[in-house]
């Protein structure tokens, strides 16, 4: 199981917010389906918490989700990029995540 996927929100260019709205950032939402898909890709971890407030986002997270495509190169390099961004912007109090990495 893995928790805070997005990093407290730390993942999105513009805050702590899930970005699936209907003024969803294209960026953000890329970013967010990325990370779950890396995540349930891992033959360890059977299972995800994302922090979801809205219909949107459960529909968003469980259309991506049902993605089983393996991911590409270019894919897994965009999100060891999209990691190094959100370790360089946790928020306050979430600075223990860069030592939570792996249990």
């Amino acid at each position: 199981m893995t928790i805070k996927p997005f990093g407290g929100g730390s993942l999105f260019r513009h805050g702590a917010k899930f970005p699936v709205t209907a003024k969803g950032d294209a960026q953000d939402m890329r970013a967010a389906g990325l990370a779950i898909r890396k995540i349930l890709s891992e033959p360890g971890l059977t299972a995800m918490v994302p922090g979801m407030t809205t219909v949107e986002e459960v529909e968003y997270n469980a259309k991506v989700s049902a993605n089983k495509t393996p991911l590409t190169a270019e894919k897994l390099a965009e999100i060891d990029a999209l990691g190094d961004f959100m370790y360089a912007n946790l928020p306050h109090g979430y600075e223990w995540l860069k030592d939570f990495e792996w249990v």
